[in-house]
């Protein structure tokens, strides 16, 4: 007896010892991010965060308030910091991973979860998107939270469960675009299961109700709420951020000609598109892309032969996943506006989610001894890659890229925390901001400077004279407020 209850005991330490292993590993490359700042991090963790705090969104292309509305939470929360945003990507990749782990301990019980954990966990893209302090790859963690939340709703009979499960979904679609890819697949589960459970329609009703909710409050808080619905200066608004729908069908067939191909070139080549600056692929070695292509034949396989045997119910975890993944695949490739993995990041949701279907197919005696031989033979060959390129992908986090702001956040050299202190200091000593004094100080993005300015006065509790700013154009002083740039004073 005492034997048995040790080996339970050993077994969930593993599992412990395995959260917090990933855990740290992604701590370690988040702070490894903190000795530069980019363009983007600036824009979409402090800058659109100020304007939303000051009821506007700065235009229609910075419409990720679901994100903006998080980190402002936190700045009321717990001040402002230029990297806060980064702590609450690591705070949405723990509780992601805690659900991933939770759900997949279910799936698969202890004897055989750990690997597609482990397989998952160290996947080299979502490392690196979540050491981004931008939206980029967040759909990632939410889609885990909310399958993790609509599974509870089912056995639970609150129907605050509903309403915080619809909340959470329609948070994540306002937070990145990308996750709008998910709904169909997630709308399909949601019907399935409450009818499998019947349970009353109102259940439905009480997901969409909270759905409804965070866009409701957003346009009531918003003083411009056409703007973030569409915004005519730049042609975008809600649920589309920078991307631009083509205009006849020969655009949108090379559209999608080419965004497909650089998903392939950042999945099995190298990472080169936008914001995508890790130092491997997922699948960058020759084996690893023999190890995919025999993985997804094995699910081909496997769904073929239970569409045979007519065992339909078996294969919507499957035939919902190849769904996506054609439909991820093509709708992220749409726009022509610097396509890439990190709207496409459903891709390797889809990819795992098979991988754990395999997994459980194997657990069930379902997969014969060659289709399990493969699937070990091709998951530890993945993992070893993983495993392989962590040293590279460390190393390389630490490394400015052409994305680097490097002038107003690189002063004399110093880390973007030290010359936002040396901006503050400069500030408060003469009421105006000035950066004259800072070399390559045309490169600098007022918009930018004076959101990270202004924010740290307002969350940091700082008494701050108003922001002043001596104007080349009208040879006058300005005080510095959002609605220069909301009314075009001061170029986008």
């Amino acid at each position: 007896m005492r034997t048995k209850r040790f080996a339970i005991t050993k077994s969930w330490l593993l599992y412990i010892l395995l959260y917090i292993g990933i855990f740290s590993l992604q701590t370690l490359y988040t702070l490894q991010t903190t000795h530069f700042i980019t363009h983007e991090e600036l824009a979409e963790s402090i800058r659109n965060v100020w304007w939303l705090q000051n009821h506007g969104i700065y235009d229609g292309i910075s419409s990720n308030v679901g994100w903006y509305t998080t980190v402002q939470l936190w700045y009321n929360l717990f001040g402002f910091s230029l990297f806060m945003g980064k702590a609450i990507r690591l705070a949405l990749f723990a509780i992601g991973l805690f659900c991933s782990f939770d759900l997949l301990l279910k799936y698969l019980g202890k004897k055989l979860a750990w690997l597609p954990l482990v397989l998952f966990g160290l996947s080299p893209t979502l490392l690196y998107f979540t050491t981004l302090q931008t939206s980029f790859g967040i759909d990632v963690p939410y889609f885990i939270i909310v399958i993790w939340l609509f599974l509870k709703s089912l056995v639970s009979q609150k129907p605050l469960f509903a309403i915080v499960l619809g909340f959470v979904l329609s948070l994540a679609a306002l937070s990145y675009p990308s996750f709008l890819l998910y709904l169909p697949s997630l709308a399909v589960i949601s019907i399935v299961g409450i009818r499998k459970k019947k349970l009353p329609a109102k259940r439905l009703a009480l997901i969409v109700l909270g759905a409804i909710l965070p866009v409701v409050f957003i346009l009531l808080y918003l003083n411009e709420p056409n703007k973030l619905l569409f915004d005519h200066n730049v042609n975008s608004g809600i649920f589309r951020g920078g991307g631009t729908f083509p205009n006849t069908m020969a655009e949108l067939l090379i559209n999608i000609q080419g965004g497909l191909g650089v998903l392939f070139q950042d999945l099995f080549i190298a990472p080169g598109s936008y914001y995508f600056d890790a130092a491997r692929s997922e699948f960058s070695h020759f084996a690893t892309r023999l190890s995919v292509y025999a993985i997804m034949l094995l699910v081909i396989q496997q769904v073929t032969f239970l569409v045979l045997r007519k065992k339909f119910q078996e294969i919507i975890i499957p035939g919902l996943a190849l769904f996506s993944l054609l439909l991820g695949g093509t709708l992220a490739s749409i726009s022509n506006w610097f396509p890439g993995l990190r709207r496409a990041t459903i891709i390797l949701v889809v990819f795992y989610i098979l991988v754990a279907w395999l997994f459980k197919l194997l657990r069930d005696k379902k997969l014969g001894h060659i289709s399990s031989l493969t699937l070990f033979a091709a998951t530890f060959l993945i993992l070893a890659h993983h495993i392989r390129i962590i040293p590279a992908s460390f190393a390389k986090l630490s490394q400015a890229n052409t994305n680097t702001e490097v002038s107003c956040f690189a002063i004399s050299g110093g880390t973007p925390s030290e010359s936002l202190i040396h901006l503050q200091s400069s500030f408060q000593a003469t009421s105006k901001l000035d950066l004259s004094f800072i070399e390559n100080s045309d490169k600098c993005r007022l918009a930018e400077v004076y959101a990270a300015i202004a924010s740290d006065c307002f969350w940091n509790n700082r008494v701050c004279p108003p922001i002043l700013w001596q104007d080349e154009k009208s040879a006058t002083t300005l005080q510095l407020e959002t609605k220069l740039w909301d009314e075009y004073y001061f170029s986008h």
